[in-house]
């Protein structure tokens, strides 16, 4: 380890419990061989694939955001797949919500997100049949997290709500749980990446939630999480669209 001032000049070095004193002369290369030791995530433009055949089976729970792209995801899949939707609204507990035609609309669930016995509920109520299978989980509610003006209890207290303390919880009752074939798990924000040098902003308070999700990937590989941001300027057709291509 190494003690620097303000200018990023070396001034002790720690080698395990000795305290070596660096020369001025051996500043400059102290500095070069830091710089090596950093490194910055760099993005790369890839064409998108072309839609192809749903290849999973099953139905899929979608953890539905306030903005509509979680209703219109559903409806995209439901009429190219054929495949039913579950979704999934933030609330104080437990709650099956009616659905005035369930042939026609997803069925609706309403937990507290960081109720570990809601989601075993949800899981159990969704899936807990012998021959149900999940297509895949896919987690909006990142989207809902607005970037606070101040950093005030109630509004760190809804980022984690909707944010990385659900995400820990679902993971964790993803893994737990006993289905007949392991789902897998799209964790969605927006903004929350800087792809190019263009971009005004970074959507600061979702961006922890890809942390947790490269962790869930190293931690639970069953679930092969992945991550998906989506452009700042997408509309909600424009993301649903483009979320739909990932899944199938």
């Amino acid at each position: 380890a190494m003690l620097v001032d303000e200018q990023g000049r070396v001034l002790v070095e720690m080698l395990g419990i000795r305290v070596q004193r660096v020369g001025r002369g051996r500043t400059a290369q102290r500095e070069s061989d830091l710089q090596q030791w950093l490194y910055q995530v760099g993005w790369e433009p890839a064409a998108l694939k072309p839609q192809a055949p749903a290849t999973r089976t099953g139905r899929w729970l979608i953890f539905a955001d306030r903005q509509g792209v979680a209703q219109q995801l559903a409806s995209d899949l439901r009429q190219a797949t054929g495949q039913a939707c579950v979704l999934v609204h933030p609330g104080d507990g437990f709650r099956a919500l009616p659905s005035r035609d369930e042939d026609r609309e997803p069925r609706t669930y309403q937990i507290d997100p960081l109720a570990a016995d809601d989601y075993e509920r949800l899981l159990t109520d969704t899936f807990g049949e012998q021959d149900a299978v999940c297509a895949g989980v896919v987690h909006l509610w990142s989207l809902d997290i607005a970037e606070p003006d101040e950093a005030t209890p109630a509004a760190w207290t809804e980022t984690r709500r909707l944010g990385c303390g659900s995400v820990l919880q679902l993971v964790r009752q993803l893994a737990r749980f006993h289905f007949a074939k392991m789902p897998g798990l799209w964790l969605a924000t927006q903004g929350a990446q800087a792809v190019t040098g263009e971009q005004a902003g970074i959507a600061v308070a979702q961006a922890p939630v890809w942390g947790l999700g490269r962790v869930a990937e190293l931690e639970h590989p069953e679930l092969a999480c992945r991550l998906v941001d989506f452009d700042p300027a997408a509309d909600v057709a424009t993301a649903a669209a483009q979320l739909q291509q990932e899944l199938v």
